[in-house]
């Protein structure tokens, strides 16, 4: 039968300590004190009787004060030999209990020094030092996620970085070997090559700062909102239309209606969504631009008819690097290397917005909802 724990806190373990060392010592100094007289009766009867034969009452007086003075002398030193030795050993228990689980903590703290994420702290019985313990398991557990992401985005960048690289220097190696042409079509190919890298140069470089909070050209400022859906539509329309996906505007919902924002960094955001919709929705579907007006903020909606998100990604799709991938049935491979969800959403949290995304299932489509504060004009 598993023996139930009980919790007490440091200041009342140690005040009952001293408490119960301080009954033991008087109990057991009293205890000492009552049989010390009865081990020390005899030796005082035969070293007073004797001396006092034919002695003259001053004598006997000096003599009997001489031997009780003594007798006491034992007695006091008795009980309090016993009185100190009861006290420290309930003193090296407590403080015993005490150094161990601070010896443990302090074991675990080196070994997270050490970069070995994995050790847990078992708890103890002294309430602060139990929820330190637990304190240093989260942070233990953080840290051996944060490495995990840490070799996801190596092995995420390494991935996407293969490709373009690979490809340059097939071009290079033909163009230098004079296997292939210097044509146009050939530095055609080596460009988009370099776009791409380009691109994902600048979107490491935007989640740097985006993790860093280094936001200092972030301006907040009044934007109408239908402005803001308009100037992204008229960005991404011909993207979409040589896509053959249809992109559909309504901003009746947002006449007079204005949002606290960064206008760059909001633009940026919705161009993100649309391409993200756009590079998992097929041809001849559509892509939805719209509104929501509500009390206190906006809702701007892009929504696809694509191949949605399934339950087990969706919690985790704004995480950085995270594309889909990890074998489960049925998911659906994110493109890119899973930094434009993760740049939006920590741009809205600049901007004091949010992104939430909702999905009914794998092929029913995605809904992205970008919410940010309302401009509320006193009449």
């Amino acid at each position: 039968m598993k023996r139930q724990r009980i919790l007490l806190r440091l200041g009342p373990r140690l005040f009952l300590s001293y408490v119960l060392a301080s009954l033991a010592a008087a109990v057991s100094g009293l205890a000492a004190a009552f049989l010390a007289p009865a081990v020390t009766y005899q030796g005082l009867m035969l070293k007073v009787m004797y001396p006092l034969k034919g002695a003259t009452l001053q004598q006997m007086d000096a003599t009997l004060a001489q031997a009780i003075a003594e007798a006491v002398s034992v007695h006091v030193a008795l009980s309090l030999a016993v009185a100190i030795v009861v006290s420290l050993a309930i003193a090296a228990y407590v403080s015993g209990q005490i150094s161990s689980a601070l010896r443990r903590l302090t074991a675990a703290a080196r070994q997270l020094a050490k970069g070995d994420f994995g050790k847990r702290i078992p708890a103890e019985d002294i309430q602060e030092i139990s929820d330190l313990g637990q304190d240093i398991n989260s942070l233990a557990a953080s840290l051996q996620e944060s490495e995990r992401r840490r070799n996801v985005a190596i092995a995420s960048v390494g991935h996407e970085l293969r490709t373009p690289v690979t490809a340059l220097r097939a071009y290079c190696d033909g163009l230098r070997e004079g296997i292939l042409a210097c044509t146009p079509e050939v530095l055609e190919r080596m460009s988009r090559s370099i776009d791409r890298l380009e691109r994902m140069a600048g979107d490491l470089s935007a989640f740097g700062r985006a993790e860093a909070h280094r936001y200092e050209d972030l301006t907040l400022t009044e934007v109408p909102a239908s402005d803001a859906l308009q100037a992204s539509y008229d960005a991404m329309r011909m993207v979409f239309a040589g896509a053959d996906v249809a992109l559909l505007l309504d901003t009746e919902a947002l006449e007079g209606i204005s949002v606290r924002a960064d206008a760059a960094r909001l633009g940026e955001v919705l161009d993100n969504l649309l391409s993200n919709s756009l590079a998992h929705t097929p041809k001849g579907s559509r892509v939805s631009l719209g509104a929501k007006v509500h009390e206190l903020d906006v809702e701007l909606v892009v929504r696809d008819e694509g191949h949605g998100i399934g339950p087990e990604d969706l919690p985790h799709v704004t995480e950085p690097f995270y594309r889909g991938e990890g074998g489960s049935k049925g998911r659906t491979p994110r493109a890119g290397m899973g930094l434009g969800l993760a740049i939006a959403s920590r741009l809205l949290d600049a901007m004091g917005g949010r992104l939430v995304l909702a999905s009914p299932g794998l092929g029913l489509g995605t809904t992205a909802s970008v919410f940010l504060p309302r401009v509320l004009h006193q009449a």
